[in-house]
């Protein structure tokens, strides 16, 4: 029986839009996936004489990529029949393929190395009632349990906090605990970094509307890997910690991709799975580029640039005009071993060796700027092919390692 094949990767937009159309058209198709199986990228480019993805083949015949397979879909679409029924008619009833290149690989795929055990000791907190949950968890429940407002104090706006009155009231009545329990929890999350003042200052929780507080993941808007202070275990691969973020960002973008390819990132955001990866993308706080020696740390930039990008678009929203596109590159950030790095801080401060950006006057990294020991010695001109600023027309790359 005659198949469609896909070579495709997994993070690769014009990928899903291809098996998206091919879906929405109830059209079967086989995937050999690069991503799982890269030795079959050999395969691929004997077959079809290109290096990009995908490549899509009518049983033996080549069609072409993202662009081809649309336009044969489209005129599909504007006959009398069904493309299923074209499908059933010109490929199916043909045989199997019997060239090996085009089989779907047997051996096991590619596996990133798993994480390192977490430290689970450090990872628990005592809830009012003596039971315990992980930070994780209580986070998690709190964002849902207190209030998110708006407070000003001296005509300076402070967002998404709660005094704490507020925090009192709720913690009572959700755990059905004494006032001087809920306070003694509140002050216990403050200890654990999970709840904090909103100017940083050593006050104590009490039942007073005096002070401001608000949650570890609202705390730092501009940070997105921010959900909560990582006190963990620290993974010595930092390419393999980007390599499972990576992982976890193609599943929940491929659960919401439309019929024409395209991400609904409020999609994802609302994903159940987004709250995790927002806690796991908070190890790169404890990443050490002192380890690192240049090749290594080109490497984990590009692929942590091209990680931030596609977290930026969810939490963050995409800049829709040029002001804002100036302000998002320039200050949405990760915190990447105690340094606050924006994309223009990765691209320009570190992967093109402190070099001007386009259109400035300055260096990304002043003299006394402790970044500036981050950059790297020469530049690369390869480095514009492999990052992904997040525009329709770039292609997401395979993770370089």
């Amino acid at each position: 029986m005659g198949k469609i094949i896909v070579f495709s990767l997994d993070d690769c937009g014009f990928c899903k839009k291809v098996k998206a159309a091919l879906s929405v058209r109830c059209i079967p198709f086989v995937e050999i996936s690069l991503s799982s199986h890269p030795e079959k990228r050999r395969d691929m480019l004997a077959l079809s004489d290109r290096l990009t993805v995908p490549q899509v083949f009518f049983n033996d015949a080549f069609i072409g990529g993202s662009v081809e397979v649309i336009k044969i879909l489209s005129e599909w679409d504007l006959s009398d029949k069904a493309p299923l029924e074209f499908y059933k008619a010109d490929i199916e009833p043909l045989p199997e393929p019997n060239d090996e290149r085009l089989m779907i690989p047997t051996g096991p795929p590619l596996r990133y190395p798993k994480a390192p055990k977490r430290t689970l000791a450090h990872d628990y907190i005592f809830l009012p009632d003596g039971s315990t949950k992980s930070i994780f968890h209580m986070t998690r429940e709190l964002m849902k349990l207190l209030p998110r407002n708006d407070l000003m104090f001296l005509a300076k706006v402070y967002r998404n906090c709660f005094t704490g009155e507020h925090f009192v009231d709720a913690i009572t009545e959700h755990f059905n605990v004494s006032e001087l329990a809920a306070i003694e929890f509140g002050n216990s999350l403050k200890q654990h970094q999970i709840v904090h003042h909103v100017c940083n200052a050593d006050h104590d929780i009490n039942d007073t509307t005096k002070y401001f507080f608000r949650l570890q993941p609202f705390h730092t808007p501009d940070v997105l890997n921010s959900f909560r202070i990582w006190t963990d275990r620290i993974d010595p691969d930092p390419i393999a910690v980007l390599g499972r973020l990576r992982k976890m960002l193609s599943k929940m973008e491929g659960e919401a991709i439309n019929e024409n390819g395209q991400i609904d990132y409020l999609a994802v955001a609302q994903n159940k799975l987004f709250l995790k990866f927002d806690e796991a993308s908070s190890e790169l706080q404890s990443v050490r580029f002192s380890l690192m020696d240049d090749k290594t740390k080109l490497a984990f930039c590009i692929n942590l640039y091209n990680v931030m990008i596609r977290h930026a678009f969810i939490k963050v929203g995409i800049p829709q005009n040029s002001m804002n596109r100036s302000a998002f590159y320039g200050t949405v950030s990760y915190n990447v071993g105690g340094h606050m790095l924006s994309f223009n801080d990765i691209e320009h401060g570190i992967i093109r060796a402190n070099a001007r950006p386009p259109y400035s006057l300055f260096h990304p990294f002043g003299e006394r700027d402790p970044r500036r020991g981050l950059a790297l010695q020469t530049i690369d001109p390869r480095i514009h092919f492999a990052l992904n600023c997040g525009a329709n027309s770039w292609y997401v790359l395979h993770i370089l390692l």
